[in-house]
């Protein structure tokens, strides 16, 4: 099919679960098959750029006229949804980012546990003798040049932000910057309740106001299973994160919902 040979074309398929496809289950499943072949590349060129862009991608496929590419839907395309024989397919990066400051450790066992869940984690620091030791996984990324201070600055679509550096004169730096970002749904950073305390203090000093401090959680993962150990805070703190970014999604979904009409039907 990439090589060109052979007459491909798009065609719907509907088969009975059961005798069909030989399953337990009884009920129909309706398939649309879309050939991928060189001459696709130009609307999955757009469809990647497209998600790149925004995270999410829309498709609509007219099982109707075969003949028709599909058309990625961008904000001065015209398709009618809701024509018969149109399959709009959705395409959405759900994993919630989060960028991790600080490869010790705790870092170390984070990223060990973060590999095998729904979330991406982009770590930085400048120790390569620590960021070898980062597990590799589809999920994270090591990024060992950054700077962090002004990376922070520069940080963009990120849900999360975790500060857990070896320096507490970084850490502040870090948490200094970051609680002035409101796109953030959480900032946490590791320490006990008096380094809280001391740092929440400092930088009221130096200007952050009470809805800024509010955006701190210190110490992490209070809520999971209490010991020391860096899986243990790591299970934690991951588990904290989730909740708080799963809910924020939530919220944009209601409102999403509750403001916009719907605009896409998945069956013509």
């Amino acid at each position: 099919m990439l090589e060109g040979a052979g007459s491909w074309s798009r065609a719907p398929v509907q088969c009975a679960l059961g005798p069909d496809m030989r399953q337990c289950c009884g009920g129909v499943v309706q398939v649309l098959l879309e050939p991928i072949d060189v001459g696709a590349a130009q609307w999955l060129a757009k469809a990647q750029q497209q998600l790149a862009l925004t995270g999410h991608v829309q498709i609509a496929f007219d099982s109707a006229a075969c003949e028709i590419s599909p058309v990625v839907i961008t904000d001065d395309t015209l398709v009618d949804a809701f024509s018969p024989g149109i399959i709009t397919l959705s395409f959405q990066e759900n994993r919630p980012r989060l960028a991790l400051f600080g490869a010790g450790h705790v870092g170390r066992a984070l990223c060990t546990i973060a590999s095998q869940l729904p979330i991406r984690v982009t770590v930085f620091d400048a120790r390569l003798d620590q960021c070898v030791h980062v597990p590799e996984a589809a999920n994270l990324l090591v990024d060992e040049r950054f700077d962090p201070v002004g990376g922070a600055q520069q940080l963009r679509s990120y849900e999360a932000a975790l500060v857990m550096t070896h320096s507490h004169a970084l850490d502040y730096d870090l948490c200094r910057i970051l609680l002035r970002r409101p796109d953030l749904v959480y900032t946490g950073l590791i320490g006990s309740e008096s380094k809280s305390r001391r740092f929440r203090k400092a930088l009221r000093k130096d200007g952050l106001h009470d809805l800024e401090l509010a955006r701190l959680t210190s110490p992490i993962g209070k809520q999971g299973t209490e010991g020391k150990e860096p899986g243990v805070i790591a299970m934690s703190v991951l588990s904290e994160i989730l909740t708080v970014c799963q809910r924020a999604q939530d919220r944009r979904r209601s409102f999403t919902a509750s403001t916009i009409p719907l605009n896409q039907v998945h069956h013509g």
